[in-house]
């Protein structure tokens, strides 16, 4: 019997115990209970657009997430241009970005928000910097955040409209004409070719790649669905600058655009030669050359030159204004 009675006093005395730390827990979570159980109880927020800011959406496997777009200008300068180039440069380099992202919203009506997915430009977060760049992510970042918020606002237009210029690592000599190119000369009238001598100092300025006939001919084969090729003469048509305008074997021609991401050439001025049994690709310069050559601009700034003069440089007849 004496034993029972102390079992019970202990169990009692176990229930007393926890008593504190329920009812600690009750009044600390009674109060977010009852904001449930409350009738009438409504939740608001804002789903307004801050007034002057752009956004950039980028999409997720779980939604989308928003980030400003002087913010995300800093990365696509990061992944456009080397990080090495001089501030004029960089600064030029973020202008014309931002040209491109303020082009696709004056296309949108106005809507502030610009997707990821149809900007072209290469993008690099700061994870991604410091992965490429170990300890000198940081200074680089900086130096590239310091030449995008220096420009903060500053867009191009021609004739009033908001255009998003193209460019380049560096070219053959010279920028393209759009005159060779009637079909885009109305979308791009303030390009003309201008002198781009420096470019031929550029490291890689000539590159060579070779590929076996038999892969030429299949890679060939593949892009055109399979038609039968011809092993007879190649055609090459260039434009007044040297650059392809197209390529033609028998009777069908390729785009000069789409041959060269065809082979991953380095630039759209490339010469073709079969050696043995294999062709021979000689290209000069890097990219497709419209537009803002980033080499031949960037040794423009280290002869003193600024941004907005050197983008006037190789844009024609377009003013620089701050949004």
């Amino acid at each position: 019997m004496e034993q029972a009675k102390w079992k019970i006093k202990k169990e009692n005395r176990r229930k007393i115990k926890g008593l504190p730390l329920f009812i600690l827990l009750f009044f600390l979570f009674f109060p977010y209970g009852a904001s449930l159980w409350k009738e009438g109880e409504v939740q608001t927020f804002t789903m307004e657009e801050k007034p002057g800011i752009i956004w950039v959406e980028k999409r997720k496997p779980w939604g989308t997430t928003r980030v400003e777009m002087e913010e995300y200008l800093i990365g696509m300068v990061a992944g456009s241009i080397p990080y090495d180039y001089e501030e004029e440069t960089l600064k030029a380099q973020a202008i014309i970005l931002r040209s491109h992202c303020l082009s696709m919203v004056q296309k949108e009506g106005g809507r502030k928000i610009v997707r990821e997915e149809n900007i072209e430009e290469y993008y690099m977060s700061y994870e991604q910097c410091e992965k490429l760049w170990k300890e000198e992510a940081k200074k680089r970042w900086e130096k590239i955040e310091k030449a995008v918020r220096e420009t903060q606002g500053k867009i191009i237009l021609y004739r009033e409209e908001i255009i998003a210029p193209p460019f380049f690592l560096s070219g053959n000599g010279n920028t393209r004409d759009i005159k060779d190119y009637p079909k885009e000369q109305k979308n791009f009238a303030y390009l003309k070719t201008v002198s781009c001598k420096m470019d031929m100092e550029a490291e890689d300025y000539i590159s060579y790649l070779e590929i076996e006939e038999k892969e030429f001919l299949k890679k060939i084969k593949k892009y055109l669905q399979n038609e039968e090729i011809s092993r007879g003469k190649i055609t090459i048509y260039r434009d007044s600058t040297g650059y392809v305008k197209a390529v033609e074997m028998g009777k069908k021609q390729i785009n000069g655009e789409d041959f060269r991401q065809l082979f991953s050439l380095n630039s759209s001025c490339f010469f073709l030669e079969k050696i043995n049994e294999k062709i021979q690709f000689k290209t000069q310069g890097k990219g497709h050359g419209f537009g803002f050559s980033q080499f031949q601009a960037n040794e423009m700034a280290r002869e003193g030159r600024g941004a907005e003069e050197i983008l006037a440089y190789f844009f024609q007849e377009i003013q620089i204004k701050k949004m």
